[in-house]
């Protein structure tokens, strides 16, 4: 009887599997590994971006905002507490703030950090009489682009 398997096939078999298990190594190292290891490469260093931006827009708003409390005091009023917040979408870092000046007057505020100019306004003349509809309806619409703004 003739022997089906001989040991130069067993021998041929065994470097044939050998080196496809070497190519599908291969490939799954550089299709699938590598580009999966870039990949959370990349995400780790746009949150350490992201961290610094926050960073340095906290830092630079809060020299706006004790210009803004010196202004004021000045006039006897009181600044509300601020809120920083680097805004992705738009690449700005914003700043929140306002205050009373004098007793009768408010006002809120989102800007621009880098430009200190406002991106949004909005202002009570004078607190001791009621809002009017007009008013009443800019306050709101503050408050909702504040919102979307600061929610990111």
């Amino acid at each position: 009887m003739k022997e089906i398997f001989t040991l130069d096939k067993i021998f041929k078999l065994v470097i044939i599997f050998a080196v496809l298990l070497i190519a599908i190594s291969v490939f799954y190292y550089h299709v699938y590994f590598i580009p999966q290891k870039e990949q959370i490469r990349l995400e780790q260093q746009k949150q350490e971006q992201r961290v610094k931006s926050e960073q340095q827009c906290r830092e630079t708003g809060e020299k706006i905002y004790k210009g803004d409390v010196e202004k004021y005091k000045e006039t006897g009023g009181y600044a509300f507490d601020p809120q920083y917040k680097f805004n992705t979408k738009l690449n700005k870092c914003l700043y929140s703030g306002g205050g009373f000046i004098g007793i009768n007057f408010w006002e809120r505020f989102v800007k621009d950090v880098l430009t200190n100019g406002n991106i949004i306004y909005t202002f009570n003349p004078d607190v001791t009489k009621s809002l009017n509809e007009s008013q009443s309806k800019a306050i709101d619409e503050y408050w909702g682009k504040h919102k979307v703004l600061f929610e990111e």
